[in-house]
């Protein structure tokens, strides 16, 4: 009989691959069931076209990590399955109850199951205690606090910002600023409405953000992780950003 191996794509980043082979050897040992898996680790720019252009459809990935802001299409062009079947076989423990209401929301396109939650934001205010005593409450007193924590002369700065032309962080960021503001991004009718007060000064402040001297420099050529591995190598005062990021930290 042939020893069942799993292929997944996993997104770069070494926590998600550390994880996922903790996971899996945990699955092997808890059910006995003699498989094995291998994985592939690939950038954003990179698993976009796995999904969509072929892999997923031919077999060469059993599994993926997708981004959810891809899942609608990902659905829409059939190279996800619809997990339901097996979901009613075999359920899944303490789903959806085990998780966060915002995470299971999402997969349910369609009438079916499209994936299951793996990783979690929120995005958070991540800063350093022997640098900052007092973290900014406002978006001026964050401004403030970077200029005031950076050194770049010693390779520090006050912050970063993942404005990596993909959009995937700046759409978080700009919708975080929006709501901070008291702003929304949709009107009454569930309309895009972005011609509002709450909306020009998150845009405003996210350009002067990205173009301050105290925030590392190209920050169109940074994405999530490369902000979150700069954090971590002391290169960083504070940032914005996911949750996991302050949980490695």
């Amino acid at each position: 009989m042939t020893t069942p191996h799993l292929r997944i794509a996993v997104r770069k980043f070494q926590p998600f691959e550390q994880a996922i082979r903790r996971q899996f050897d945990d699955f092997v040992r808890t059910t006995g069931i003699p498989a094995t898996m291998s994985f592939d680790s690939l950038d954003l720019n990179d698993l976009h076209p796995t999904i969509f252009r072929g892999p997923m459809r031919d077999g060469t990935y059993d599994i993926t990590f997708l981004v959810t802001d891809w899942l609608a299409a990902a659905v829409e062009e059939g190279v996800v399955a619809d997990l339901t079947p097996l979901f009613q076989s075999d359920p899944i423990p303490d789903y959806p109850g085990g998780w966060s209401r915002s995470l299971t929301t999402m997969p349910h396109l369609r009438g079916g199951l499209f994936g299951l939650p793996y990783h979690d934001g929120p995005e958070c205010l991540i800063y350093r205690t022997d640098l900052i005593s007092h973290p900014p409450a406002t978006w001026e007193e964050f401004l403030t606090t970077s200029r005031a924590a950076a050194d770049p002369a010693r390779g520090r700065y006050g912050t970063v910002v993942a404005a990596f032309p993909d959009g995937h962080n700046t759409v978080y960021d700009f919708s975080l600023q929006v709501w901070t503001r008291g702003g929304e991004l949709l009107d009454s009718r569930g309309e895009p409405s972005l011609d509002t007060p709450a909306c020009r000064q998150a845009l405003a402040f996210y350009r002067t953000l990205v173009r301050d001297s105290a925030t590392v420099p190209e920050a169109r050529s940074i994405h999530s992780v490369p902000a979150g591995e700069k954090f971590m190598a002391g290169q960083v005062a504070m940032m914005v950003n996911w949750f996991g990021f302050a949980a490695m930290a």
